[in-house]
Parts: C-alpha cells; structure tokens; sequence
C-alpha cells in the first residue's frame, strides 16, 4: 500500500522535504490527507518542518488568534512533532 510506497521511497534516499511546484512537500500532502503513518515516517525521515510550521502559522493567523512570532511558530512545529502526528492533522 501507499505506506510501503512510502518507506521503500525513504529508504531509496528520496528526498522527503522537496516541494512540488506549488509548495507543498511530502510531510504537508500526508498530513493533509490525514496520513498519520506516512506523516511519522516522513518526520522520523528527517522531514523539513518549514513548510508545515509556516501553514500552521498562517491557518492560526487566519483563525483569529493574537499571539504570533516564534512562539506561535515553534508551536506550529512541536504540532508536526512525531507524538503531534494526530493534532497537526486536526489544526489543518
């Protein structure tokens, strides 16, 4: 299945933080479909963070809440954490 797609890609050395033309990498399209499995793999993988923390900022920016700056970034980010799997997919 798509999981094993996945860990035989990483494992070939695919490059697990590249971006499609549009900007989104692999650890972004996984959480976004709700890919829990393939999200760890990504983050034990060694996946950039940069753009999951930088739309997780924008989607609370855009929800209305006040704090902002590397607090709210570095918050972003301990959601894409490997224990944050399930919570970085329910904030997108």
């Amino acid at each position: 299945g798509e999981v094993e797609s996945a860990r035989l890609l990483i494992e070939a050395g695919a490059d697990v933080s590249r971006a499609d033309p549009g900007g989104h990498d692999a650890l972004w399209i996984a959480l976004r479909q709700r890919e829990g499995e393939i999200a760890a793999l990504l983050l034990e993988a060694r996946a950039n963070l940069d753009i999951v923390a930088a739309r997780l900022f924008e989607a609370e920016r855009s929800r209305g809440l006040r704090a902002r700056g590397q607090a709210t970034r570095m918050k972003a980010v301990e959601r894409a954490a490997p224990v944050g799997v399930e919570a970085a997919m329910a904030a997108i």
